[in-house]
């Protein structure tokens, strides 16, 4: 057996996309498929969100809210680095960021299917990936 040293949040998100792939249904039970479309939601998220505080090297001041903490700091570097990608960065994770809150604390389903989707999830946080790497190929020249 192979052990990684560290954990590939890419990962969270590839998992979302071999669910996606699969329409979500790994059961004939609608509320384990209920509970499926919540956590892809949300790993997609927290996919997006370690990958981003890894590649700026945020580190959150006093725990409270690192996640408000990591959109206003990319906000920040868009401002002082005069690049529009950051924000771009912080505009997607930040509305990540409210999918996940409200696939992990609202029970009403209409308010749920109303508000998010699992495929949108995915697909900002796949973007977000897209960004950092243009970010990268950016920044070596």
């Amino acid at each position: 057996m192979h052990i990684q040293n560290s954990f590939d949040w890419e990962d969270f998100l590839k998992f979302c996309e071999f669910l996606k792939n699969h329409n979500y249904l790994i059961t004939d039970e609608p509320s384990i498929n209920e509970a499926i479309k919540r956590s892809v939601i949300s790993r997609a998220y927290y996919s997006a969100y370690h990958i981003t505080r890894k590649y700026v090297n945020y580190v959150p001041k006093n725990g409270k809210d690192s996640h408000l903490g990591l959109i206003i700091t990319l906000n920040n570097m868009a401002h002082n680095l005069d690049e529009k990608l950051y924000s771009n960065i912080s505009d997607l994770l930040f509305d990540l960021k409210n999918s996940r809150q409200i696939a992990d604390y609202k029970d009403d389903l209409l308010t749920f299917y109303e508000k998010v989707s699992p495929k949108s999830s995915i697909n900002k946080a796949r973007k977000i990936i897209d960004l950092l790497e243009e970010l990268k190929e950016k920044n070596k020249g």
